[in-house]
């Protein structure tokens, strides 16, 4: 059972990661149906290499905008942009305007077109850019927001739960001199 826990999770690794791990005897197919099981492990692995990056980075003192594009860098270059792709060729074909063939015709060309580029840049920009958001000043509202951006939450749980304690710390001062 281990044996087999193992040989899914390298699988698992070979397939959403770069990292040069050595091919079973097994057909493609059949060995990704098997090691979907172990996704999560190895999406938590991604996620604690980011984390590890975050937190490095921010041990020295870096900017925390800068501390998160480490992180992103660094899972990028793990997964070898594998969602990125995916995202920018599902953005290209339905933007494209084609028909239902067309569209799966663009999304299987290996170039990247100009709604490709907005929604890999987009995103990317807003998780780095969450960093700056002085969220005293935004308000409660804006916390979900966050959330939903918050990469490194993901990635670097304790290092977030900082961050939320700060937050929370602001926000309880804040009514503490309303109340006044």
């Amino acid at each position: 059972m281990l044996a087999e826990w193992l040989s899914d999770l390298t699988g698992a690794a070979r397939f959403l990661t770069r990292l040069p791990l050595k091919r079973e005897d097994t057909a493609a197919g059949e060995e990704l149906a098997r090691t979907t099981r172990a996704f999560p492990l190895v999406g938590a692995g991604i996620g604690l290499a980011g984390g590890v990056v975050y937190g490095a980075a921010d041990w020295l003192g870096l900017p925390s905008v800068i501390a998160a594009f480490l992180a992103l860098g660094a899972m990028i270059l793990l997964t070898g942009g594998l969602h990125e792709d995916g995202l920018a060729d599902v953005a290209d074909g339905f933007g494209s305007g084609a028909d239902a063939q067309e569209k799966l015709d663009i999304m299987r060309d290996s170039r990247i077109g100009a709604f490709g580029v907005i929604a890999t840049v987009t995103p990317n920009f807003m998780y780095m850019a969450s960093d700056r958001f002085n969220l005293q000043e935004i308000g409660a509202h804006a916390m979900p927001i966050r959330e939903l951006l918050d990469k490194d939450r993901i990635a670097a749980g304790p290092l977030s739960k900082r961050q939320d304690h700060q937050y929370r710390a602001s926000e309880q001062s804040s009514e503490q001199k309303r109340s006044l």
